[in-house]
């Protein structure tokens, strides 16, 4: 295997182990943000010195509501994991596989278009296929 091979085989693996905490990450970013203004105005309702309707009773009650409905539109690693081995939900562990395998083949893709209309064929015929050495010295003599 050569270098290129190499380098694309370290990418995907370090892709494969990332990607579903970016999806993760990023699917929980909704739930978040709704959890954080809906506690934000049961603070100011209910919970601040400066709210003319403090009870601290009913801000209690209107947090713990907020908490359950995060927690009802949370997803989590374990079970996007189990997803994707087909032990969860079917449309979570497909988003997760084509969010794995998707930007791998288009990088294989580029990389190969890239590699083919540089280096010439995608085999690589013979030792100097365009002549880079040739380049690469004719560039050192004239700086010399």
């Amino acid at each position: 295997m050569n270098g290129w091979n190499r380098l694309f085989a370290v990418v995907a693996v370090v892709w494969a182990l990332v990607a579903p905490f970016l999806l993760v990450a990023e699917s929980n970013k909704p739930a978040v943000s709704m959890f954080s203004m809906c506690s934000d105005v049961a603070y100011q309702l209910y919970g601040s010195s400066s709210s003319n309707k403090l009870d601290m009773d009913k801000y209690r009650a209107e947090e713990a509501k907020c908490s359950e409905a995060l927690v009802s539109g949370f997803i989590d690693v374990p079970g996007t994991f189990s997803a994707m081995v087909g032990a969860g939900d079917w449309k979570l562990g497909g988003v997760a596989w084509g969010f794995i395998l998707i930007p791998l083949a288009l990088l294989w893709i580029v990389a190969w278009g890239v590699g083919v209309s540089c280096i010439g064929s995608p085999q690589g015929s013979g030792d100097d296929p365009i002549g880079i050495k040739r380049i690469l010295s004719a560039t050192t003599s004239d700086r010399a």
